[in-house]
């Protein structure tokens, strides 16, 4: 068992979560805890969480004081630059963005290489070129689709 207080959560976590999502998110965790087997919180070696911090809050609220060690995943073969990408890619289909954390910690070209919408940053004209606000637009003009080989699930991004 992983004792929860042993982790913290990121303080430069640039995600952010209305509390009618992380209602959900609560009720979902509750309902279905196990979930957190397929979905583990991802953390460094310092127990620093990179990636569920949400999720970690949510156990926070729900009373957990311990979780089963398959609930967390230690991710310690990163180096510092994987891990920053990994906060970015982990984050991309869900909740809000602190914008504030996002300019300050990321490179706009790292965050459109790893596909991070640059159009949702609402950037000045002089910080892209006439070229990178037209790619831009097509991005977000098409989906990208993925199959899990495992199971045949089918989802878009």
């Amino acid at each position: 068992m992983v004792q929860l207080k042993e982790l913290r959560t990121n303080d430069r976590n640039p995600r952010i979560i209305k509390s009618e999502q992380f209602a959900k998110l609560v009720k979902s965790i509750k309902e279905f805890p196990e979930m957190l087997k397929l979905r583990p919180l991802i953390v460094t070696d310092n127990g620093e969480v990179i990636g569920g911090n949400m999720r970690y809050k949510a156990l926070e609220s729900l009373g957990y004081e311990e979780i089963s060690d398959d609930w967390v995943m230690c991710a310690s073969d990163l180096t510092e630059e994987q891990i920053k990408r990994f906060i970015i890619s982990d984050n991309i289909i869900m909740g809000e963005w602190d914008f504030d954390i996002v300019f300050s910690d990321w490179e706009i070209g790292e965050l459109k290489d790893w596909g991070f919408d640059v159009s949702l940053l609402d950037l000045p004209d002089t910080m892209l070129s006439d070229n990178e606000e037209e790619e831009s637009k097509e991005e977000t003009s098409t989906l990208k689709k993925y199959k899990c080989p495992k199971c045949g699930f089918e989802f878009s991004e």
